[in-house]
């Protein structure tokens, strides 16, 4: 139910061939990519929405704890180089989530986002006395409930909030799971090492995932093919995302 209305803004309005493998690829973490839609998405946010000045204006989306930035969420990739371009300061929604592969893309299940915690404008009161704007931004919107569980903790603040996304699949033929694995439609997982040899290259949660899944030979030929400090990166990020350790030689 959507319970708290706010204006819902999608850089994608359909989802052709092309954008399902570009945004397949921004969720690995590929660097282009990511700079890609991130550039993409600004100028859509700069067309769309009108904000006389910076003052006052934050960029907010959520993401599990603790942060590291060997385990980042896409939508946290993106929410960073948008606050980048508009110079503006980037706030975060935080929650504690334990991964389960087998509820993962169960949106019946609310188990991902139930309780979001926002430090910043909860030990920040002063705000509530400023008519502050706030961006919200996401890579997909899929059931709507981590946007409504954020919107109720936003509300306290302002009502000035306007939500921007890639792609809307609540209601779409194509899911989630189908999306975020398009790349691997016409590519075997030889591309994996190449996008995370990159320069500046980040491990992201869907990263994660799709490592977490790799045959025994295939995740043996991966680890084979990467760097060391890719191989710590990984490790980190593993016992951060999955709560257990990776091992590799």
């Amino acid at each position: 139910m959507d319970q708290y209305n706010v204006k819902k803004y999608f850089l994608y309005k359909t989802i052709t061939d092309d954008r399902a493998k570009l945004y397949s690829l921004f969720k690995l973490g590929h660097v282009s990519s990511v700079d890609r839609i991130s550039k993409d998405m600004a100028v859509f946010i700069s067309k769309t929405l009108f904000l006389p000045n910076n003052e006052n204006v934050f960029i907010y989306t959520t993401h599990k704890i603790p942060i590291d930035n060997a385990c980042k969420k896409s939508s946290l990739l993106l929410s960073e180089n948008i606050s980048k371009f508009f110079k503006l300061p980037i706030v975060i929604g935080e929650y504690y989530h334990v991964f389960n592969d087998v509820e993962f893309y169960n949106n019946k299940k609310t188990f991902r986002k139930t309780d979001i915690k926002i430090p910043f404008f909860e030990e920040n009161k002063i705000l509530k006395k400023k008519k502050i704007n706030i961006i919200v931004i996401d890579d997909s919107f899929v059931t709507g409930d981590s946007l409504q569980e954020s919107l109720r903790k936003l509300f306290q603040i302002t009502k000035n909030i306007t939500f921007f996304s890639i792609i809307k699949l609540k209601g779409e033929k194509k899911l989630e799971l189908d999306l975020n694995e398009y790349i691997f439609k016409n590519n075997s997982y030889n591309i994996l090492p190449k996008i995370v040899m990159e320069s500046g290259y980040r491990f992201t949660t869907q990263m994660l995932r799709v490592i977490n899944d790799l045959p025994l030979l295939e995740l043996g030929r991966f680890i084979n093919k990467i760097d060391s400090y890719q191989r710590k990166e990984l490790k980190r990020g593993f016992k951060n995302f999955f709560g257990r350790s990776l091992q590799i030689n």
